[in-house]
């Protein structure tokens, strides 16, 4: 892929190749071309995001291996970009990537999910609906992935509450990608099934941005973990069910 960039001019990089559900380890790089007939002269090579092997080991892997980043252009130019998977074993193959070039714009994405509670000791992660039983609380994982040096605080509500059920506030501070909302339902709360929205909002100087979290669950049925990686995946809804108590039945 080939394109024209001015000087100083700051690019987002985002490839999607395993997010596509492809077997691909891509790598990318960028480089500048001078002349039709000379070398490309390559600047900048884009593995893994940042921070990759942390988001691994946490309860909710928002990342793929597929290259992210950022990009200043060095000097006024003509510029291309590589690609290649870097599985040896799938060469000759041919995947499917998708390439994103944008203008560097501070903003963040909003994700939300039910706590995935463990019996005792066991890895393994239980299926669940996001059930809340009267006069009890659940807990509510906040995600929210930062770019382009977006680094203000963020608030957070849910909308969309049936009568009895309140939500614990959060602000999720400078230099913190993740915090708890805490559902509690009172003794008379009402019974049944609503469909709830988490709204992320901050402050960039005069502009309000406002994003709806998406909800996420894991699919996962393996006792290990460390042996199995878990699947994640991004939902439509995030619904809540009150009940009078805990279900005896899971579908």
């Amino acid at each position: 892929f080939q394109f024209n960039a001015d000087k100083d001019t700051k690019l987002t990089i985002d490839l999607a190749a395993s997010k596509l559900g492809q077997v691909s380890d891509a790598i990318l790089a960028i480089g500048r071309i001078h002349a039709a007939d000379k070398p490309v002269q390559w600047v900048v090579t884009i593995d893994d995001p940042p921070n990759r092997e942390s988001t691994r080991r946490g309860e909710f892997d928002l990342m793929s291996d597929d290259p992210v980043g950022e990009f200043t252009i060095p000097e006024t130019g003509t510029y291309c970009v590589r690609v290649r998977n870097q599985y040896r074993s799938l060469l000759g193959s041919s995947p499917r990537y998708h390439l994103s070039l944008q203008l560097a714009k501070p903003d963040f994405q909003a994700f939300v999910a039910f706590k995935q509670l463990k019996r005792g000791g066991d890895q393994q992660t239980p299926f669940a609906a996001l059930n809340l039983v009267r006069g009890m609380s659940v807990p509510l994982q906040i995600q929210v992935v930062r770019k382009a040096g977006f680094n203000d605080p963020i608030d957070v509500k849910v909308e969309g509450l049936p009568a009895g059920v309140t939500a614990s506030p959060l602000v999720i501070p400078s230099g913190r990608s993740d915090g708890w909302l805490l559902l509690s339902a009172t003794l008379d709360a009402a019974i049944g099934e609503s469909s709830l929205s988490v709204v992320a909002t901050s402050k960039m100087g005069e502009q309000t941005l406002q994003r709806p979290a998406i909800p996420m669950t894991v699919v996962w049925d393996s006792p290990d973990r460390n042996n199995t990686p878990a699947a994640f995946r991004l939902t439509s809804a995030l619904v809540l069910g009150v009940s009078e108590e805990p279900p005896r039945v899971a579908v």
